[in-house]
């Protein structure tokens, strides 16, 4: 029979028992003491194993609240960045009107003017008779009271070309009757004393800088998509794909889009 003594922490095995079964139970209690040792190794590594999940785990809370943090502030950048770019678009828009309106008044007020361009300038000219010069050779009955004033403006051509002259009607019906007259006449330079110049002399409505960009951006994509006409009529500008193709008026940007 196997008892233990209570004041020994080693096992008594009782002699009375055969040596062989005295062995047996000796092993089995060694055996049950490693197993035990294991077990309580493994208890210890799995609450150590815990603890760095505990540990583990508690970062991984800090870096996530860490990482809300972050977002939380992205989402507000991002709401005062898209509160921004309203506000950009807002105010392009703004600026856009305010270009159209004032682009608007400025062609308004030249609306009685007519452009030649390619008269040569000349040391003491007197545009005045120049400007009668060119009605007479039109056949148009201009009367110099009829005229508000006459001068060069400056250009965006290049150097060598002369600027272009501005005549002022204080009529704009009779500057439409002028222009008229003036776009069928075909003259040059040396008609009007410049000898030996060949140069054509070119009439037309006194277009914005703006206006002129849009009319040149036209017959450009007039010519690309061949549109038979191109022209500006009262400061508007008018594109026609052919004879029977209805009439394509060209006041901003957007408007380009129409020539397709």
């Amino acid at each position: 029979m196997l008892t233990l003594h209570p004041n020994s922490n080693q096992d008594v095995v009782d002699q009375s028992l055969p040596v062989n079964f005295q062995d047996f139970i000796k092993s089995e209690f060694h055996d049950m003491k490693q197993d035990l040792t294991s077990i309580s190794k493994d208890i210890t590594s799995l609450r150590q194993e815990l603890q760095d999940i505990r540990i583990a785990m508690g970062f991984i809370n800090d870096e996530h609240n860490k990482i809300n943090e972050k977002i939380a502030k992205m989402e507000s950048k991002f709401k005062a960045f898209d509160a921004l770019v309203t506000t950009v678009e807002h105010l392009r828009t703004v600026n856009e009107k305010l270009e159209a309106d004032c682009n608007a008044k400025d062609q308004w007020a030249r609306r009685s003017n007519i452009e030649i361009c390619g008269i040569p300038e000349k040391k003491g000219e007197n545009l005045l008779r120049i400007t009668e010069e060119i009605a007479k050779k039109a056949g148009f009955d201009l009367k110099m009271t009829e005229i508000d004033f006459v001068t060069r403006v400056s250009s965006t051509n290049k150097v060598n070309k002369p600027k272009p002259i501005v005549v002022r009607l204080q009529s704009r019906y009779r500057k439409d009757d002028f222009l008229a007259c003036l776009r069928k006449l075909k003259v040059i330079c040396q008609d009007l004393g410049f000898a030996k110049n060949e140069s054509r002399i070119y009439f037309n409505d006194h277009l914005t800088k703006f206006n002129k960009m849009l009319l040149q951006r036209a017959k450009v994509l007039a010519k690309e998509r061949t549109y038979k006409y191109v022209w500006v009529r009262n400061c508007t500008i008018m594109v026609r794909q052919n004879d029977t193709s209805p009439v394509i008026h060209i006041a901003n940007v957007d408007d380009l889009k129409k020539i397709k």
